[in-house]
This record gives C-alpha cells, structure tokens and sequence, in this order.
C-alpha cells in the first residue's frame, strides 16, 4: 500500500508504508490517482485543451492618411467561464503571450501556420489538474505595435463548452469559433482529451496497468478503476487468489492452489472428482469476450470492436479507414472518425467545401470560391471586410484627432477642419511655435499660445531669442591699457600693466606707499616694485634698520671700555694695564729698560718697577758704581723728567692721529677687537665674536702686540616695527 501525501506539485514522492504503521488519521488513495507505482511518486488528475489560431480580421489603420494596417500582436488566456472577460490578470488555464507583431496585417489566416511570430507554437497547449466544469471562457487581447510603446486595440471573448476525450487519438476538433468585438475577429478551433493514463471525464484519476510486484491489473477505460487480471485480487491486485478455499474439488480429491496467473488445477482421485476445472473459471476474456478452454488452456472470441488474447484491446478501425485528402483518423469504439482539413467535409473528407453556398457576402458583394473551401469578396466602393460587412465611412474610426471634424469625402478618404492649436491632415499636429526652434544658443522655448512664445536663454546669451552674446569685457571694465578676459556671463578678469594692480587696474603701484624706509628714512621708487631709502647719519641697511654704533664691532681692546660719542667716534677707557687709543699698548714701566748695566728689571705694577743692579752697581736704575750712590746729579734727573715729557707728547699725537684714520675707515669695515687672554704663560688672543682667531703672543712685547682687524659684510633684516634704541642684528 502507497501513501499519498498532498502538495501542489504535479508529482509527489510516496512511501510504501507497513500495513502495521498506518493510522486513522492516514488517507489513502481509494481512487487510482494516488501513487505511481512505478515512480514512486503521487500524482494529481491531468487533462490538456489545445486551442488552434485560424483566421484574424479588422479594419485597424495605424495611419487614415497614408492608409497603413495595424502591426497587430496576441495575448491569449483560458480561465473558467466566471472569470472576469477583460483581464490577464486571472488565467486559470494558462496563458501565452505576447506575440511578436505581424507587419501592416489586418487579415491573417493561420490555417497552416504552426507557429506565431516569436515562437509561441500553434495550437496552444494548455494543461490542467482536473476539469471541473465543461465551460471555459477564451480572452485574447490584441494590440498595435507603435514606435513610442504598443495601443491597445480589442478584447475578444468566446465562452465554449467541451467534452474531454479518454485520450488525444480520440479527441476531435470542434467546429470554429469566433471571438469578435466591433470590427475585430478571431476565428479558432479546439479540442481536448485527457493526459496518457488518466480518466473519467475531468481526467482526475490517474491508472497506470501494471504486471509485477506492485500489481496485476489493467485499467478501465471510462472510469481508470484497476482491474485485477486472473487469479489476482486486492486493492493494487498484489494477493494471489486461493481457488482451493472456493471448494472447487469434489469427492474427497486434493486441490493445490498453484501461483497465480496459472490457476488451480483440480487433480483427480478415483471417482471423486467430479469436476475438471477450467481456466475460464476466472473470466479472463474482457469486453464481453466469450471463453473456451480447460484446465490447461483457455482462448477468448472477442466482439467486433475488441481483439487481443483477452479482448483487452480496442479495435483501431484507422488501419482501414477511408480518410481522404490528408485528412486525420481518429480511431473510437467501432468505428472510426476522420478530422478533415481545411476545405473538405463529409465523414470521409470526400467532398470540398463551396465556401459560397452561404452567400457570405453581404452588401451586393461577389463570392469567388477559392482552393482549400475558401472563398473571397469583392466589395463595391462603399463597403469592405472579408463578407463585405463593413460600410467604408473613413469619418466612423474618428481619425480626426483633438476635436477635429472629419468630412467623409469618399470611402475611403476624408477631410478634417482642425482647431486653432492643431494641424495636419488628422489634426495630430500641435501648433507649437516652438517646434522650428526660435530660440538660439541652446535656449528653452516656452508656448504661451499657437503664435506666442518664450526663450529661457543660457547665462550666456540674451534677448528675445538668445541671440546676444553676454561679454562683461564689451564695457571695458579694466582701465590703464590692462587687458581684459571673459570667465563667465558676469564676470571677468584684468591682466594689468606692471606699475598698476587692482581689480580694475585702477591702483598705481608704489612701492614706497606702505613707507618701507625705517628710522625716518626717506623712500625714493626706482620701479613698480624697487625702491631705495636714503638714510639718516645715524642708520644704515637696506631699509634702515641697522642702527650705526661704532662700539658694535668691540674695537677697544684688553677689556678696555667704548663709549660712543657720535654715528663714527668712540673712546675706549682702558684698565691700567693697557693704553692707546684702542688700549692696545700695555704699560710696563720695564719696557723700555731703565735698568742700567745689564742690570735686570722687575715690574711691580703698571708704574712701578725694581732694577736688580749687577756686581759693581746700585741706585734706582743701577746706574751708579758702587761707592758712589750718593751722588746723584741734577743733570740727571732732570734727563729723566724731559723724557717723560717727551713721551707724553708723542702718545697724544698717536691718538689724534689714530681717530682720524678711523673716522675715514668705518664705513667699510667693522674693527673686532683682539683682547689679552692669559693661560698660564700661554698668552693668546681672542676675538668678541663668534668667530675666535689664536695669535701666539709669547715672547712678544707689549709694542709689538698688532691689532688684527676682520671686515665682514652687513647682512641687515628688514624689521617693520625696528626699536631705535637698538642695534640691529650683524652676523658674520
């Protein structure tokens, strides 16, 4: 036994379950549809409806003017009959669509067309779970392919009712149908039959024979019940039937029941037996076949309509049917059933159809039969349509657009008397001013009326159509010859001449105007952006702002002190060791030597000295022999006194002499002074600066000590808020 589990798939798994595990709350397939026993699988009911395309008509035109047809393409969709008629939305069936478009066709005959453009085949093929009513409602939709999108034209609805076949060799087309609405016509045929293997009329039970561990049975053909074959029962036909329990052996003989579908055979013991079963004994024949036979064999005499070993199969009256002219054989019970094609008729397809029999055409219109039972008309002026049905009015599809009014000329051509804002022959046509494109440079035109209109112009351009060119330099904005550049609409810029600057160039460039020249220089412009400043006796620089202190460069010497006492005139105090102008002499009062006869003199102090006499002399400055120390002349003394005098004189003329030459040498140079450093009895100079020089000095006396000078040049910073009473930075 199979257990069926209900989804929404067309097949589902089932599971052979142990007739031990199973519960109420289980429900099992009483019906054939339930498992496929061979697939493991549950199924649901199946049936198919296939709807043939056969003719389409209209009288659509995509333009009235030039007289063009319809690029006409199909949405197709089956849906209960309750369904609502002007929707896609609801196909219960199924749906195809949308074709691609035929070109310029209002007549389409798709008598043997197997296919729509785009590939949607032709019949349409809907499948089904089960039918469960007979009354199906077929919408198509047809549209008109435009350049700007597609323009809906008709919906066409035709409510038919059908009657599904046991199968597809058995289904038969139906008789034409038409969908129509207004002018617009869809001719179709159908059909419809149940899926291999499922039955009754919704084609919901789904039997599929079988012959092996799952079962033994075949189905029927109007309900898809199983049957069990001979010697076989239960619900899937799996459980051998014992035909010894039914007592067929009489008088006292032993009956074996052997495997199914070999049936029990009765085996005969003296005169007991009184029955020699027969395979019969089972009704093996189907379709009221009749048997014979015996315990070994059995031969079934099937009916008319049946043949097979057990009748179980349909006589196909196809194989010597008399279908003519292509016609289809469809074969049923007893006989058969021919589809014919396309103009023929008759239960063979014998006779051709005269389409003109009808009189089809209408309005003293003329039938001319044509191949295949076709047939045209030939319409007079005033009317067309395939029967002639249509009174030709141009003025009736209201080709005059916008509230234009048409004016039937003749049948086909027309006139239409527009309003004052469209034109054209339908009055499609906007009267738009702005349609020839007044406004120039890229401008937006804007309608106010059928003859009015405005420009909304770029930043770049003006007037009435954009026709001004928008140049801020046109006004010469820029002054003192500068040039003048165009960066946008409204604004612009000046290159100016060198002596000018300024947005304008309006501003003379000066560059003593922001009084560059420090310490009450004065500033004289020599270019746009070169000036000079003359300064004051007392600064210097490039703008003034050194301060001129002629004690800045340290020239008095051996710690001596400067004192400034004008821009060129200093004077250095010396300590009382050292004399000169720049204390660059050192005093010693042994130099030169007033000891006399080789005598040795020591210094005392700055002024003071001691002569250590030789053997043989003494005095002050061992000048007397011994043993005459107490004579000491005036003449002598007064020697020593002129020349004292005489010392004095020429220090003084040095001095004046050394200021002179200094007061025509500043301004060139700066004088670092060299001072005394004693280290032990390493005498060495150093300079006051960054910069230190070593000069040995032993053994050199205090007269022959030079005064080394170093120049280096000015480097002066501007300062824009300089303090006179400093001096400004000098680095060498």
């Amino acid at each position: 036994m199979f257990l069926r589990r209900e989804r929404r798939s067309l097949w589902e798994p089932c599971y052979q379950t142990p007739e031990s595990e199973l519960s109420d709350a289980v429900t099992w397939e009483t019906r054939a549809r339930g498992c496929d026993v061979t697939r493991g699988e549950v199924v649901t009911g199946k049936g198919v409806v296939e709807i043939k395309a056969v003719r389409y008509s209209s009288n659509c035109r995509d333009n009235w003017i030039l007289k063009t047809e319809c690029d006409t393409f199909f949405e197709f969709c089956l849906k209960f009959f309750t369904s609502p008629s002007d929707s896609l939305s609801q196909c219960d069936m199924g749906s195809y669509g949308p074709t691609n478009h035929y070109d310029d066709r209002n007549y389409i005959d798709f008598t043997y067309v197997t296919s729509f453009p785009g590939g949607i085949k032709n019949p349409l093929k809907f499948e089904v779970r089960r039918f469960e009513t007979f009354d199906l409602k077929f919408v198509i939709r047809v549209r008109d392919d435009e350049a700007q999108g597609s323009e809906h034209l008709a919906w066409l609805t035709k409510v038919f009712t059908h009657r599904p076949a046991a199968m597809e060799q058995q289904s038969v087309w139906s008789s034409v149908q038409t969908a129509s609405s207004g002018s617009y016509q869809f001719l179709f045929q159908f059909r419809s039959y149940c899926s291999p293997n499922f039955y009754t009329s919704a084609c919901d039970v789904y039997c599929l024979a079988q012959d092996s561990s799952s079962g033994h049975y075949t189905c029927n053909q109007a309900t898809g019940a199983k049957v069990c074959m001979p010697g076989w029962t239960g619900e899937t036909c799996t459980t051998d039937i014992d035909e010894c329990a039914q007592g067929i052996c009489h008088n006292g003989a032993n009956c074996t029941n052997l495997p199914a579908p070999t049936l029990a055979t009765a085996r005969r013991i003296s005169s007991k037996c009184d029955l020699i079963y027969s395979l019969c004994y089972s009704k093996p024949c189907y379709n009221n076949g009749s048997c014979l036979g015996n315990t070994t064999y059995f031969t079934c005499s099937c009916g008319a309509n049946w043949t097979g070993d057990t009748c179980q199969t349909m006589v196909n009256f196809c194989k010597s049917s008399s279908c003519l002219n292509g016609a289809t054989c469809v074969p049923i019970v007893g006989n058969y059933s021919c589809v014919c094609p396309k103009g023929w008729m008759g239960s063979n397809c014998q006779t051709e159809v005269n389409a003109c029999l009808s009189s089809p055409c209408i309005n003293n219109g003329t039938c001319v039969q044509v191949a295949g039972g076709e047939f045209t008309c030939k319409c007079t002026a005033d009317y067309g349509g395939a029967h002639c049905e249509k009174y030709l009015d141009p003025c009736l599809s209201s080709p005059c657009h916008n509230s234009g009014t048409c004016v039937r000329l003749t049948h086909d051509e027309f006139k239409c008397t527009c309003p004052v804002d469209f034109t054209g022959a339908a009055c499609s046509q906007y009267v738009d001013v702005c349609e020839s494109s007044p406004c120039q440079q890229a401008g937006t035109c804007t309608r106010l009326a059928h003859d009015r209109f405005r420009c909304s112009c770029t930043v770049d351009y003006g007037g009435p159509t954009c026709e001004e060119y928008r140049d801020p330099c046109l006004s010469r904005p820029c002054l003192n010859g500068a040039t003048c550049t165009r960066l946008t609409h409204d604004k612009y810029q000046c290159s100016c001449p060198v002596d000018y600057t300024g947005r304008e160039c309006q501003d003379y460039v000066d560059p003593c105007s922001s009084d560059p020249c420090y310490n009450l220089g004065s500033c004289v412009r020599e270019a746009h952006d070169v000036f000079r400043c003359n300064c004051t006796q007392d600064y210097r620089g490039g703008v003034c702002e050194e301060f001129v202190d002629p004690c800045r460069s340290l020239p008095c010497l051996h710690s001596g002190t400067c004192v400034r006492q004008a821009y060129d005139d200093y004077t250095c105090n010396c300590t009382h060791d050292y004399t000169g102008s720049e204390c660059e002499k050192y005093v010693d009062p042994c130099r030169p030597d007033p000891c006399e006869n080789s005598a040795t003199c020591v210094r005392e102090d700055f002024t003071n000295y001691t002569c250590v006499c030789s053997a043989g002399y003494t005095g002050m400055n061992c000048s007397q022999p011994v043993g005459q120390q107490e004579r000491q002349p005036l003449p002598i003394i007064l020697a020593i006194c002129g020349s004292f005098l005489i010392a004095i004189i020429i220090v003084a003329v040095f001095f004046i002499v050394r200021r002179r030459r200094k007061k025509s040498q500043f301004p060139d140079t700066v004088h670092v002074n060299i001072r005394e450093v004693h280290n032990g009895n390493d005498p060495s100079v150093a300079f006051d600066n960054d910069l230190y020089r070593h000069v040995n000095m032993a053994n050199a006396s205090l007269e022959d000590s030079r005064r080394e000078k170093l120049t280096c040049p000015l480097i002066a910073r501007k300062l824009r808020q300089p303090n006179h009473h400093q001096r400004p930075a000098t680095t060498c």
